[in-house]
């Protein structure tokens, strides 16, 4: 019965720490993102000495995001402009992760997704997504741990 005992009070640490690891494990804050054109118009994370000119593009979708396992607030718009199109994020916030991605996707389960960048950066900015991109379709915008496989939120686009 000892022997019990003495197992059970060994366990139960052990799996609450490898628990507490895994729910911590995509956090890491001294890579936070740092912020661009956190007030006025979007800029380029390409070219941060260019703005976004929204006036003269077509707005195709938009969405807000929502945390998923970490905190993640903004708002996403796509745009297009002769065939070219643009995510553009603004008032963009996440948790720092090691390798955090943007995809536009068919929904949260990452099945069928256009990978946009590597996240770098919080605040207003754009990025001009690749050709494979389709709009019908790709009607999620996602923010991913691609190292350990979270999804840290996600925007319904519409």
């Amino acid at each position: 019965m000892n022997r019990l005992i003495n197992r059970a009070l060994f366990v139960r640490p052990v799996l609450a720490f490898c628990l507490s690891l895994w729910l911590t494990a995509c956090t890491v804050k001294s890579d936070a993102p740092t912020p661009i054109g956190a007030t006025g118009a979007p800029v380029s994370v390409v070219n941060p000495t260019q703005t976004f000119d929204a006036s003269t593009q077509k707005l195709l979708l938009q969405g807000t995001f929502v945390g998923d396992v970490h905190s993640v607030k903004g708002i996403v718009k796509v745009y297009e402009k002769e065939g070219q199109r643009t995510v553009v994020f603004e008032n963009f916030s996440t948790d720092g992760g090691p390798d955090l991605r943007i995809y536009l996707s068919d929904g949260v389960a990452v099945s069928d997704f256009v990978e946009v960048s590597k996240l770098s950066t919080s605040g207003n900015f754009f990025l001009t997504i690749p050709a494979s991109f389709n709009p019908a379709k790709h009607q999620t915008a996602l923010i991913w741990c691609r190292q350990y496989s979270v999804l840290f939120g996600h925007a319904d686009l519409k």
